[in-house]
């Protein structure tokens, strides 16, 4: 798709043509590469990741990826 990525300790930076470059870690980032990283539903990230009261969402092309820190589980809202 254009894009590229570099690698680093606790996550990566991952760039294309038409979302720019977005930092990606933790279990957001682990959901993304189970889920097949840009090749997958969810696109490039789109967004920074934001911290919230109860964990850690980040937009995407196709949805929003939510961590919950109390069940450590992430769910996506579809993007539409």
């Amino acid at each position: 798709n254009g894009g590229c990525y570099q690698n680093f300790q606790f996550g990566a930076i991952s760039w294309s043509p038409t979302t720019g470059a977005w930092e990606t870690y933790g279990a957001i980032r682990t959901y993304w590469r189970q889920n097949g990283f840009e090749r997958g539903t969810l696109g490039y990230p789109t967004g920074a990741v934001t911290t919230t009261g109860t964990g850690r969402t980040q937009t995407f092309q196709g949805g929003t990826a939510i961590w919950d820190s109390a069940t450590d589980s992430v769910t996506v809202t579809p993007r539409g």
